[in-house]
Parts: structure tokens; C-alpha cells; sequence
């Protein structure tokens, strides 16, 4: 029991850190609002508290608080997200991120993997987490079985030094 309430006190936020992670979040509407996307305080919350509870659920530690802005700069450019679904898909992408990760054994780093789930969720997805849920993960751990150009796990050059120089 003991080391059960130490591994849940690594995922507890203490105020500054918390207010850190939303404001990160929030700066990422000065890159999204241009396209029509935007989240305010109590969204950018929430998404931290998926963050949190994917990790813990996960049994997952991180230090950075980069992957959400990582996920929002990628997925701002899809074709199948809008104002509407936007909160709701950021939420499912951050849990599929974290569950993918895992079951692959941290096979692939997080710019891959993102770049991964977009190239899915554009392909033969169409803008759908559930079945990026369902099948995405057995494409990405056995390429063999999946059409070639659906498994490219790239980024391009423009997007990886754009996400780079992100203040996250």
C-alpha cells in the first residue's frame, strides 16, 4: 500500500505546475485560432486531467508537458477536425498517444508516433478515434499486415522544426 500512494504522489500537481500545463495548452491557441480552433481555461483543464489519468492509467511518468501542444500543432491541420469535435478528439488522441506508446514499447519516439496517429487519422481513418483505436494499434505493431503507404511513420522537416522551436 505504501508504494502504491508514492507512485500516485508522482502524478499529483501542485498548483504552479498545474496552472504551467494549462497555460501551455492555452498558448496553443495563438497558433490554432487561425484555424478556426480554440480552447478555453476549463478545456485546456481538462485536457491536462486526461493527460494525468492516461499517464497514471498507463503506468507512465513524464516529465515534459509537451505532447498536448505536440498532438493540438499536429492535429490542427486535419481536414476532419473542427470547433466542434475538436476538445473531444484532443482527449482521445491523448489516450490512444500514451496507450499506443506503451503497447509498442516505446518503439518509437513521440514525434514519430504523433506523426503516426495523424497519418492514420487522415488514411484510412477518416477523422475517426474509434477505429484508430481499434485497428491502429495492430497496423503500427505489424506493418506486414497493413498497406505500405498507411504505415509511414514521418514527419515532414517543416512540421518537426516548427514543434521544435514551440515554447511547450
Amino acid at each position: 500500500m505504501q508504494l502504491d500512494l508514492k507512485v500516485a504522489n508522482i502524478f499529483a500537481f501542485t498548483p504552479a505546475t498545474l496552472e504551467k500545463n494549462i497555460e501551455s495548452v492555452l498558448r496553443c491557441n495563438d497558433f490554432t485560432e487561425p484555424k478556426g480552433l480554440s480552447l478555453n481555461y476549463a478545456q485546456a483543464l481538462y485536457l491536462v486531467d486526461t493527460r494525468t489519468n492516461s499517464l497514471k492509467s498507463n503506468g507512465r511518468i513524464e516529465f515534459s508537458d509537451s505532447i498536448i501542444g505536440k498532438i493540438i500543432y499536429t492535429f490542427s491541420d486535419s481536414a476532419y477536425i473542427d470547433n466542434i469535435n475538436y476538445e473531444d478528439t484532443i482527449h482521445d488522441l491523448i489516450e490512444l498517444f500514451y496507450y499506443f506508446k506503451n503497447e509498442s514499447l516505446d518503439r518509437y519516439n513521440d514525434d514519430q508516433l504523433i506523426a503516426y496517429l495523424y497519418s492514420a487519422f487522415e488514411g484510412y481513418c477518416q477523422g475517426s478515434t474509434e477505429l484508430l483505436a481499434s485497428k491502429g494499434l495492430e497496423k503500427l505493431l505489424h506493418p506486414e499486415t497493413a498497406i505500405e503507404d498507411e504505415l509511414e511513420i514521418k514527419i515532414s522537416d517543416i512540421q518537426l522544426e516548427a514543434i521544435d522551436e514551440l515554447e511547450l
